[in-house]
């Protein structure tokens, strides 16, 4: 074993280990804090050394070497080594073989340093080549050390490519940002103001980083900046910026606002309002409109004024029609929108419902609710309700009627001919009193009076009666077509309108499917009657005439051979009988149509009759003191007792308010009692027939009897 040692150390510095192994396969060790791998035992010469490569000035010193055998004593051997070092060398700096530094720093004769100092490295030295030389001879090559100049580079351009100047709001952009020129390649951040945007992919060709952003604008990114920012990754503060105006387009956005100055719970008929429509667009509004309940005002009008300079609307002297849902609307390049609503309730004096008056139906001792309906912002917090005929007016004590804020209910009941007269109604809320009272005639009701001037038409398969309507006697009538059958006693067939006495059937199949079960193989004749109705009762019906339906045809017989004769005179005999059949209804038809020209003619002298009896009283009335008995409505009575009449003089005293004629009511102005046509719900309770009314001196009864009822 070869143990190599330096001056008195007591550790080897290199080591040969032939034990057990052949001289060839002797392991070699170097202590890696001395030599390392600059040393290697040379065994194959005779003698062997040691070989020490790239000396170095403290490689000097004594060495020993020392041999151990297995069977002989160890031998120690002792060398010398000088490094000869001189004359001192030169230390020189050069950057791709240009010398640039020769000045030694330090000297410290073991060691001499020269320090190259560069204090503005730049861009193109990229790659440059720095070289060390030390040398002194020539008698031998310089050693050298080298190294190449690497660096990270700030991005030498960042660039937004596409134009953000009009973007379409709502709609996705690809919007691509470039950067060249850092090392190693940039890294691209997006910014919206001082937000960081996410979706971003990123791709680079050798020193161009390519970012593509997807973008999506929104009306609130409209003036804002987009920022592209590309920065070295190894180095913080090595980044380039670029920006862009984010210029967005947008249908207008519109904010409608009443008046600042404006109570909107507290605005009433007069005031003069206004409303201000606040418009944000890009590209800039071009027309501005103004909507009321969905229907466009007037740029101008007598009751309106559009300021177009500061987008307001101004209302003078608002009415209740003024009430209702108000809207601005904006238009641009972009389309039109419409903001949001204002709904603006006027305070206005109540108004009667219907601008009618009402005309009620009512017998004597019927209780009837008079309902007064009026229109109201804000409700009406109390009604009053007044009584007149021509000999009194009476104010109806609170208690004796009901009342919400749209509408009070009076039960009535008239006890004698005074108490029919005209009832008023008037409700009162914060605002005011109405100026004009809901009014009500009370009108004595009966039994309806017949049709007349009655006329029908036959047709060959279907038939029309017209008919004029009668008085209704003060309440809602309607209008019966009967057909009673001949050929089946006890069944009729009715057909009813509610507005007025006129009938059609356009085909008679109509009639023959409300007949009894196989009557429609077999001829009928129908009696045609038509009458009035009313929640009283019935008018006396009027013939119309004999209507005559004919049988269905048989079906038809099988086809039979046309070679066969055998049944050519049955044929023949089928066939004139027919012909025969129809001469006879023929001739009978034309007999009908000549009686029913005679009923016509009776039937017109009886309505004549009729209609100059529709106001009657009974002649005991005549001997009674009290005035106003003339003014009873007794139809019912006086067509059956057939006994004196008189009709209304129309010379009454001047001074006494009369009892409106039903001769002289319109149609349209006589309310009937529950009628859903009218404004008013008029309930009535206990209705008797004219033939269940009590004798007319009961006019004379106690006076005191109170007519109002809660």
């Amino acid at each position: 074993m070869v143990l190599w040692f330096r001056d008195n150390a007591g550790i080897p510095l290199y080591s040969l280990d032939v034990r057990g192994k052949s001289l060839n396969d002797a392991q070699h060790w170097s202590a890696p804090q001395v030599f390392g791998p600059r040393a290697r035992y040379v065994i194959e010469s005779d003698p062997a050394y040691l070989e020490l490569n790239e000396i170095k000035r403290h490689d000097q010193g004594i060495y020993r070497c020392r041999v151990d055998f297995q069977n002989s004593q160890t031998q120690s051997f002792r060398f010398n080594l000088t490094v000869i070092s001189r004359p001192q060398p030169d230390v020189l700096w050069f950057i791709n073989d240009n010398l640039v530094d020769n000045q030694i720093e330090q000297n410290t004769g073991n060691i001499i340093e020269n320090r190259l100092l560069w204090t503005s490295v730049q861009r193109h030295q990229l790659h440059s080549v720095f070289t060390c030389q030390a040398s002194n001879t020539k008698l031998m090559q310089p050693r050298t050390s080298k190294f190449v100049l690497d660096m990270y580079l700030k991005p030498l351009v960042v660039n937004i490519l596409n134009a953000t100047e009009s973007l379409a709001a709502h709609k996705e952009y690809q919007i691509v940002c470039q950067s060249t020129g850092a090392r190693p390649n940039a890294v691209i951040q997006w910014t919206k103001g001082k937000k960081t945007l996410k979706r971003v992919k990123e791709h680079s060709i050798r020193n161009t980083t390519y970012s593509v952003l997807t973008f999506v604008p929104t009306v609130e990114d409209d003036g804002r900046l987009l920022g592209c920012r590309a920065q070295n990754p190894k180095v913080a503060g090595l980044f380039l910026e670029h920006f862009q105006n984010i210029s967005v387009h947008y249908p207008p956005v519109v904010v409608l606002q009443l008046g600042s100055t404006l109570a909107m719970d507290d605005i009433k008929e007069g005031d003069d309002i206004y409303f201000e429509c606040k418009i944000q667009s890009n590209p800039s509004w071009r027309r501005l409109t103004w909507l009321h309940n969905g229907v466009q005002l007037p740029q101008n009008s007598s009751s309106t004024k559009i300021v177009r300079s500061n987008q307001s609307l101004v209302i003078q002297k608002v009415t209740r029609y003024s009430s209702g849902a108000y809207q601005c609307g904006a238009l641009n390049s972009e389309g039109e929108t419409l903001s949001n609503e204002i709904i603006l309730n006027i305070k206005y004096v109540p108004l009667c419902a219907t601008d009618k008056i009402i005309s009620i139906g009512v017998s004597l001792d019927e209780t009837i609710t008079v309902s007064c309906d009026i229109i109201t912002h804000p409700l009406a917090s109390k009604f009053y309700w007044r009584f007149e005929n021509s000999e009194e007016v009476l104010e109806i004590e609170q208690h004796r009627f009901s009342s919400n804020g749209t509408s009070s209910e009076l039960h009535y009941t008239p006890a004698s001919e005074q108490d029919y007269g005209t009832l008023s109604c008037w409700g009162t809320n914060e605002i005011g009193t109405m100026a004009e009272p809901c009014i009500f005639h009370l009108i004595a009701a009966g039994l309806p009076t017949s049709v007349i001037n009655c006329s029908w038409r036959n047709f060959t398969n279907a038939f029309e009666v017209n008919c004029h309507q009668g008085y209704d006697g003060g309440l809602k009538q309607s209008f019966v077509l009967e057909m009673l059958s001949s050929r089946y006693p006890g069944h009729s067939i009715n057909l009813t309108n509610t507005e007025e006495p006129i009938f059609s059937i356009t085909s008679f199949d109509q009639l023959r499917q409300q007949l009894p079960a196989g009557g429609h193989r077999q001829p009928d004749s129908l009696k045609l009657y038509v009458y009035s109705i009313n929640q009283k009762g019935h008018s006396p019906r009027i013939f119309i005439a004999d209507l005559f339906i004919p049988a269905t045809l048989a079906d038809p017989a099988p086809t039979q051979d046309p070679k066969s004769t055998l049944l050519t005179p049955i044929l023949i005999g089928l066939f004139l009988t027919i012909v025969l059949i129809i001469i006879i209804i023929i001739v009978r038809i034309y007999l009908k149509s000549k009686r029913l020209k005679q009923n016509i003619n009776k039937e017109k002298r009886y309505t004549e009759e009729s209609k100059n009896t529709l106001l009657l009283v009974d002649i005991s009335k005549k001997d009674k003191p009290t005035k106003t008995t003339k003014w009873m409505n007794n139809v019912g009575s006086s067509i059956k007792t057939k006994t004196k009449v008189e009709t209304i003089d129309d010379e009454q005293d001047p001074d006494l308010i009369p009892y409106p004629r039903l001769t002289d009511i319109h149609q349209e102005e006589l309310i009937p009692i529950n009628s859903t046509g009218s404004a008013f719900a008029i309930k009535q309770h206990n209705a008797h027939s004219p033939q269940e009314l009590e004798p007319v001196d009961k006019v004379d009864r106690d006076k005191g009897q109170d007519r109002f009822y809660h």
